[in-house]
Order: structure tokens, then sequence, then C-alpha cells
């Protein structure tokens, strides 16, 4: 086939607006297969294509930790289409292409077409190019096209397609079919993969956004000093993935986040002696809730346990989870009487007007509340 020149290229994409394909619009998520004129169901992944120049894909690419993979199509050519129709739906380099950004570039202009498809339970109409159902419009498989001539010509200033390009995350070529002639589906995908193993794990689309919010909560939560939620947020990005900036960001943060959390617990130690052993004691049981995941949860566990074996100390600490314990029988109480529970509600105070709790503020509040299921008194 003949490549295609620079004036060519350029004057093809001078020309005037298509008049069906500038419908500008959010793309709907679909769970589907697309080909010319018709859309054949997936249900393991959908062809995401990057809308956006070369430059804000290449930096997609880096920050996601994918390879990128460029797939340029001229517009009515036989190859130039079967490598569309091949390629682009191949239900196993549509799976590997979620671990990439995938740009796809065509010259073209088409007329919409509406498409049905049902989207968390309700049936939706969509406008898409008929020929590239990927986009909503042409001018989103067009706009990537100066850029990609720019960077992929031939030393004549030809560029020769269908071409096939991976870069890895830095940007570095590691496969272009560009002799003009359709690289193989086969080809393509086992090149792909090659080019994620050697970039290491990476980010889909939605792992990213998932990665940016919690890094944005952890940064939060350090800054309120909520420890431990920042740990399990930090914790959760390396879950994700252990490598790429986010989990660089995570690793540089934990430790000062331990230091933190260890200053806290070593200050609340000294208040574990007669007078503030209860209200210490109190907010390390809350810390354990806080801190829980942390490295510094099991020394919480070991700390309460010596000071509830604390001689000097276990008497106030008794006291305290006596107070809590019947405060949460009045308020079991309490909304067993709003459900209409009569007989839950008397097992309740039953156990609440017992002798363990009979010097707590509950018991008294309880007795005011209930008088009539209260203890008598003793003449």
């Amino acid at each position: 086939m003949s490549p295609i020149r620079p004036l060519t290229l350029f004057s093809l994409l001078s020309l005037a607006a298509p008049v069906d394909c500038l419908h500008l619009s959010e793309r709907p998520e679909i769970s589907a297969e697309q080909s010319r004129g018709k859309r054949r169901r997936s249900k393991d992944a959908v062809l995401t294509p990057f809308l956006g120049d070369l430059s804000a894909a290449k930096k997609s690419s880096l920050e996601r930790n994918v390879p990128l993979v460029v797939h340029m199509i001229l517009e009515n050519e036989p190859e130039n289409d079967s490598y569309r129709d091949s390629a682009l739906n191949d239900s196993k380099l549509t799976a590997a292409s979620e671990r990439a950004v995938v740009i796809i570039a065509n010259n073209g202009e088409h007329e919409l077409k509406t498409i049905k498809e049902t989207i968390e339970g309700r049936q939706v109409e969509s406008l898409v190019c008929s020929s590239y159902p990927w986009f909503t419009n042409c001018e989103q498989h067009r706009a990537p096209w100066d850029d990609l001539y720019i960077a992929f010509h031939d030393e004549a200033g030809d560029l020769k397609l269908p071409q096939t390009v991976i870069l890895s995350p830095e940007g570095k070529i590691s496969f272009h079919k560009q002799d003009g002639h359709p690289a193989e589906t086969g080809e393509v995908l086992g090149q792909l993969q090659k080019a994620q193993k050697l970039a290491g794990p990476g980010f889909t689309q939605a792992e990213l956004s998932q990665v940016k919010k919690l890094e944005k909560e952890a940064l939060r939560s350090t800054e309120g000093k909520l420890w431990g939620t920042a740990w399990r947020e930090w914790a959760a990005i390396l879950e994700i993935s252990e490598t790429g900036v986010y989990a660089d960001h995570a690793r540089q943060a934990m430790p000062d986040l331990q230091a933190s959390m260890s200053a806290q617990l070593e200050s609340m130690k000294s208040g574990l002696v007669p007078g503030t052993a209860a209200d210490t004691y109190a907010g390390l049981v809350q810390l354990r809730l806080d801190w829980e995941g942390t490295p510094l949860s099991s020394e919480i566990s070991r700390l309460i346990s010596r000071a509830e074996r604390d001689k000097s100390i276990r008497d106030e600490i008794r006291a305290w989870r006596s107070e809590q314990e019947a405060q949460t029988l009045l308020e079991e109480a309490a909304e067993l009487e709003k459900q209409g529970n009569e007989k839950g509600m008397r097992r309740a105070l039953r156990k609440l007007f017992g002798k363990k709790y009979a010097s707590t503020r509950a018991y008294a509040q309880a007795c005011e509340s209930y008088p009539q299921h209260a203890p008598k008194k003793k003449d």
C-alpha cells in the first residue's frame, strides 16, 4: 500500500469538521467488544482508549507504570480495516490492555450510530462513532494523529499504515511494526505481555483512581493526627501495588507515622498511675480500636493487660469498666423499650440492677428512669 506523506496527512486533518461526528458527550461505561457496525458482548474486559495527546498518554503510562500501546489505522484501506476488526476486538488483547494505556488513532470521519445497552440495570441509548464505536465522536480518534505522525514517521517522512507501537512507562520503544502491513494480533499480545513483565506491577485506570483517593485521604488523616486511619490508608495502597510512585509515597510516610504513634503511646504510659489510670485506660481501649492493623496494636493490647493486673490501679480500671458495661445495659434497655420489647427491656434492667453495678452512674439513672423495675430500698 502507499505510505502517507506529510502533505497528504495534514490535508486530511484540515478537512472541514464532520457534521455527524461532532456530538460531544461522555461515553458511558460499557461491557462490550466493538466492531464496525455492531458490538459483541464480553464479560471479561472493555477496550477503553486514552482520550488525549501523546504527551498526556505518556504521562499516564508512567503514572500507572504500564506500557503505552499505539494503534494507528488508515481510513478505508482493506489491510487497515482488517487490523481494526481483528486486533481491537480480540478478547485476550483487550484483557491485557486493561493494564496499558491505549491510543487508537484514525484519520477518518464517520456517521454516528445509536446503540442500546444496559448500564447498572438501566437501558440507555448512546451515540458512538459507527466505525470506531470506542469513541463518542470522530474528533476523539482523530485528535492524536498529528502527534503520532511527528513521533513515528520514517526518515523519508512517510507514515506507513497500519502501525503498532509499544512503549515502556519510561517512553522507550519496545515494539514497532511500521512496514505498512498489519501486525499479527498474537504478536502484539506477546509483545505487550513482555513489556508488562519488564515494567512490573502496574495500575488499571480504576486502581489508579482508587490509589489517588487513598493517598489524598491518608494525607488528610495524617494532618488530623489520625495515625491509625492514615496507616491503614497507606497500607491499602501497598496492597494494590508495591511498586510505583504511590507505593514510594506510602513507604516514605509510614515510618514517620509509626514514630508518631510510638511517641503518643509512650506519653500515655505515664498516666497509668493512681488518680489518672481510669482515663488513661479508657484512652488506650479507644486507641486499640483506632490503631487496629498497625504495628503498635499488639503493644497496646499488652499495655492494657499489664494495667489490668497492676494492683495499684486495677480497682480504678475495674470501676471504669463497670461503668461502661452499666451504660451499655442502660442504652440497650432504652432501645428495647423503644422497639416495644418489654421482655428484653426487663432482662437488660435485671442485669443492670445487679450488685456489680450498684455504684455506677448508669445504675442511679436507671433507678430514676425505670423506678417500677428498680430494686426496693431497704428501710
